[in-house]
């Protein structure tokens, strides 16, 4: 679940562990399971933020997330974005 996720997050941090795409993705996979795409998307914001690039299964998690709820213009909203900012190809997920 996502305060569980966050909480891990936040341990990382604490013992001075520099967070990681695959800390972060877990982060956005629980907000995505939760039906809570803006708060996935503010964890996307935060890795960029923090000079990662999000990667094909931060994308596709989004895309899945929008997909899966009926959000079709948000879904494909996160797949020109994946294209078109990153050069990742979409795969059968996205």
């Amino acid at each position: 679940d996502a305060p569980q996720a966050v909480h891990w997050f936040e341990q990382l941090c604490r013992a001075g562990i520099q967070p990681n795409n695959v800390a972060y993705n877990a982060v956005i996979n629980s907000y995505a399971k939760r039906r809570d795409i803006a708060g996935a998307a503010d964890w996307l914001q935060g890795m960029e933020d923090n000079k990662l690039n999000p990667d094909k299964l931060t994308y596709n998690t989004l895309i899945d997330c929008c997909a899966k709820f009926g959000d079709a213009d948000e879904a494909s909203r996160w797949l020109n974005k994946m294209v078109s900012q990153t050069g990742l190809t979409p795969d059968k997920v996205s």
